[in-house]
């Protein structure tokens, strides 16, 4: 069962004006209670929060909530959030991917603005700002072999021995059309619905149907290596391994991206929800993804990066200070 119908589901609320659910994720449940039009709106907002599903609730619990200002509700825990009646979709899922953001860093998981794809026994993990080229490279590299696993956020963990592993991510994953027309022409057929590459329009489109998840038990990949992407037109690729405070900077400003949304018509500021003893967490969190991987930072074509990356992992040659294809 997907996600959509997971969550359509027996979703319908208790009440004519709201409901409750039990939004789980990679981590403990969130009770949530909320408006009745979230019952409807399930489909639209799981597939942008990380491994997410819900399922109606008629328990009756209510945490001890303390208010915040513009109107949301939430425990200290984040083991339960209250809505507001009025709140729309896109804001209640920016909403609640925050609260899930605090929720999973108290449990010693990261929430990051990534990409993960896997191939055999390697899973990498790409960085890069908002239209930076991640969805791009995974593309790229999908046509190499590799897997996407997350489309545009990926949960972290950290076994007590071992490499982080892959703790799930969303499963939307969303192509800007013309992007692809652009950088991958070849291969643009095979994402734009039958479109034609050439003309393709200025809209998005999620194609997560062409990446089906794994099947049920299977083991969190453990991540091989992290590689911080920006795409654009030169044909050769140039990788390099940035220094450990730069690479520190470029994962932690990716591990607060679900902060720094901007709610459109509920007057919410996203980042006070995070408590400074969760900021200090997630500072050493995200120091110890940075030292204990590979990491590379890349610039290029999706296909040179590509190139390069597969090569590079190949050879398992180390941090190159530079390298070009």
């Amino acid at each position: 069962m997907n996600t959509a119908e997971l969550a359509v589901a027996g979703s319908q609320p208790q009440s004519p004006d709201h409901g409750d659910w039990d939004l789980t994720t990679a981590g403990e449940p969130l009770h949530l209670h909320g408006p009745a039009a979230l019952g409807d709106a399930w489909p639209r907002i799981l597939p942008h929060l990380p491994v997410a599903a819900v399922n109606p609730c008629s328990c009756g619990r209510r945490a001890d909530l303390g208010p915040v200002p513009g109107g949301q509700w939430f425990d200290e825990r984040f083991a339960a959030a209250v809505l507001p009646g009025a709140v729309e979709t896109d804001d209640a899922r920016r909403m609640l991917g925050a609260l899930l953001h605090c929720r999973h860093l108290g449990q010693g998981l990261l929430t990051l603005h990534s990409v993960v794809v896997a191939r055999g026994d390697d899973a990498v993990l790409l960085l890069g700002g908002h239209g930076g080229g991640k969805t791009l490279t995974a593309l790229a590299l999908h046509a190499r072999g590799w897997q996407p696993l997350s489309g545009d956020i990926s949960l972290v963990g950290f076994p007590r021995n071992g490499a982080p592993r892959f703790r799930g991510g969303t499963s939307g994953f969303v192509i800007r059309e013309e992007a692809v027309a652009r950088y991958l022409p070849d291969r643009a057929h095979l994402y734009l619905r039958g479109k034609n590459a050439p003309t393709p329009s200025h809209g998005k489109t999620d194609i997560s149907s062409l990446f089906p998840p794994p099947s049920p038990g299977t083991p969190s990949p453990r991540l091989s290596a992290v590689l911080h992407v920006r795409v654009e037109t030169r044909e050769s690729a140039v990788i390099e391994a940035p220094g450990q405070h730069l690479a520190h900077s470029l994962v932690y400003q990716a591990s607060g991206r679900q902060l720094d949304r901007v709610t459109r018509r509920h007057p919410v500021a996203l980042r006070p929800l995070e408590p400074a003893a969760y900021t200090r967490r997630r500072l050493v969190l995200t120091s110890r993804l940075a030292a204990a991987l590979p990491f590379w930072s890349a610039l290029g074509t999706p296909e040179a990066i590509a190139a390069r990356l597969d090569g590079l992992l190949a050879g398992r040659s180390g941090r190159p200070r530079a390298a070009t294809s």
